[in-house]
């Protein structure tokens, strides 16, 4: 369980900047204050849900699926497992569907390092244009 454990941290504390982060990328600006309140809504109801499924299956003591007996720790394990793989594929799917949002740092710098050789270039031929 513990090997399952990591990717689901790892996602939850990547998971609140990212949407932050993307969130103000795709929104226009008049409208982020509204977006930004529901994101913080939306979270703030997984972590008062969280606890109380966790505690319903501490209460609840296990289950038994046949021969099989999983007891609340291995419930907790398994829940946390399913939402990771659950995270980990809206991830992969919405690097696909909007592959600028993520790469938009690059591409930005990327455009302030032309501008910047744009300038340079602009200098010198004022520079060779004065000399002359």
């Amino acid at each position: 369980m513990y090997v399952f454990m990591l990717p689901f941290g790892f996602c939850i504390a990547f998971t609140g900047p990212l949407l932050s982060a993307n969130i103000t990328k795709v929104v226009d600006a008049d409208k982020q204050g509204v977006v930004s309140g529901w994101s913080t809504n939306f979270q703030a109801i997984a972590q008062t849900i969280t606890p109380l499924i966790s505690t319903g299956y501490l209460q609840l003591g296990g289950i038994a699926l046949g021969l099989v007996y999983l007891d609340s720790y291995e419930l907790i394990g398994y829940t946390n497992f399913i939402i990771s793989v659950a995270l980990f594929i809206i991830v992969i799917i919405d690097i696909k569907n909007h592959p600028k949002l993520y790469f938009y740092e690059r591409i930005r710098r990327k455009r302030k390092k032309r501008v910047k050789e744009k300038q340079k270039i602009k200098e010198t031929t004022l520079k060779e244009q004065e000399t002359q």
